[in-house]
């Protein structure tokens, strides 16, 4: 089945889907949110409050350009990438327990 479901990609699926993987933890292992993730610009000293503002909207900008882009990707038929191509799966990615 496509991701995340049946039809075209639509952003507000997305949305609803990162919700609830956040909300039960599958975000980041043994993490119950993605604050550090999402909030992480606040703890640079080097960030003033436009600077917060301007990223914001940049990512919500970049979202609202992307997603409707990705639902025209089809990929099924690619068999070889011209460059290296890494994966990390696991239960706890990144050596978390």
């Amino acid at each position: 089945m496509p991701y995340p479901g049946k039809g075209p990609l639509d952003a507000q699926e997305l949305v609803t889907q990162r919700k609830w993987v956040t909300k039960y933890g599958g975000f980041a292992a043994g993490r119950s949110n993605c604050d550090y993730f999402t909030h992480g610009e606040p703890t640079s000293l080097n960030y003033q409050d436009e600077d917060l503002s301007s990223a914001a909207d940049g990512n919500v900008l970049s979202f609202e350009m992307i997603v409707p882009q990705l639902s025209e990707v089809d990929l099924t038929g690619v068999t070889h990438f011209p460059v290296p191509m890494l994966q990390f799966l696991g239960r706890h990615p990144l050596g978390q327990p």
